[in-house]
């Protein structure tokens, strides 16, 4: 178990975007990877960060007010870091989210 958790509507406090980031990268260090999860950490439009296998190296969740907002998040994902293609999947309509997890299987 992992605390108590509030769950608030994101559009009903104006974030109405949601977009996945793919990225992919040349640099597979550990010390890069650590250094780059910080500095993404610091960025507070993005709800989620995953290393993934397949065809890119990391999807983020980024939640943010309207284009403008992800611009601004994206410029801030990118800077300081040389990553290899960056692209965006724009979610328009959440269709399942937050489910419990299951023990069986």
């Amino acid at each position: 178990m992992q605390g108590e958790r509030m769950r608030l509507d994101a559009t009903r406090l104006g974030l109405d975007l949601t977009v996945f980031v793919m990225i992919r990268t040349r640099n597979h260090s550990v010390d890069w990877a650590e250094k780059f999860r910080a500095h993404v950490a610091r960025i507070p439009e993005v709800a989620e960060m995953h290393r993934i296998g397949g065809d890119w190296d990391y999807m983020l969740k980024v939640v943010t007010r309207g284009m403008a907002g992800y611009d601004r998040a994206y410029r801030r994902i990118t800077t300081g870091f040389e990553l290899d293609t960056v692209t965006g999947l724009f979610s328009m309509e959440t269709m399942l989210e937050d489910r419990p997890l299951s023990l069986h299987g």
